[in-house]
């Protein structure tokens, strides 16, 4: 390659720079784009963290237990027999899986159960063992087979008892005192403060002053009309007796 007039030939150095320029700015594009996805994975999972943190508030609030209680040991998930099936309910039972294996749909559908029976967790599981029977004796269901309590079997309980509302065949009971918004009241939620406290102490002390105040003007009242009334059984007194006379 012929050079113009005054112009100097590029060294080794140059032409390695500017051959591996493009090569950079394709790597340095591939690692924004591996960042970026980084990000938004990250931002996936702690939203899905967080879903699962409600949806666990809702069951312990509604039903006022912890997760590990919110169903009965027979209900509860196992843990996978052979080739990841579920334990039937013809086979040896297996152990239960703890709460934090549980899958993020079956505690969502556990929170929408107990958002409709809220009080009312021995209904719930009333409703639940007599879908579980039934999916094991009709067959129809994939798994139909399972020991446990499915998502599907919650999805179905939740949809029959949507039912049973809106033919007015159940009611809900009254909604317990000691909850806030479908969650448990924490120390948070009933902490008085030290101002409380000086401000109960000053409307109390007010409350005695005031009956205080009430107590010695009925005091003073009651003395008065004794006194007007022994006043007039004298002039009284003295009136009959100068009729007497």
């Amino acid at each position: 390659m012929a050079l113009a007039d005054g112009e100097e030939p590029l060294d080794l150095v140059t032409l390695l720079e500017l051959q591996q320029k493009p090569r950079l700015q394709d790597q340095l594009r591939k690692d924004k784009h591996a960042d970026k996805a980084l990000t938004q994975m990250q931002q996936l999972v702690q939203s899905s963290k967080s879903h699962r943190v409600k949806d666990i508030d809702y069951v312990e609030g509604n039903w006022d237990c912890k997760l590990v209680d919110s169903l009965p040991a027979a209900l509860k998930p196992r843990m996978a027999g052979y080739k990841g099936k579920r334990v039937g309910h013809t086979q040896p039972d297996k152990k239960r899986l703890p709460p934090g294996e549980w899958t993020k749909a079956f505690i969502r559908a556990l929170a929408h159960l107990s958002k409709i029976t809220q009080g009312d967790q021995p209904f719930a599981h009333k409703k639940l063992f007599e879908q579980v029977k039934s999916r094991q004796r009709k067959c129809a269901h994939p798994e139909y087979y399972a020991r446990e309590a499915l998502t599907s079997d919650l999805d179905a309980v939740t949809a029959k008892i949507q039912r049973l509302i809106g033919v007015g065949r159940y009611v809900r009971p009254m909604r317990n005192q000691g909850h806030t918004g479908g969650r448990r009241l924490d120390d948070a939620d009933v902490q008085t403060t030290e101002g409380d406290v000086v401000n109960l102490e000053t409307r109390q002390a007010e409350v005695a002053k005031i009956l205080a105040e009430l107590s010695e003007e009925h005091s003073t009242a009651a003395g008065s009309s004794e006194v007007k009334s022994g006043a007039g059984v004298s002039q009284e007194d003295g009136r009959s007796g100068g009729v007497a006379l």
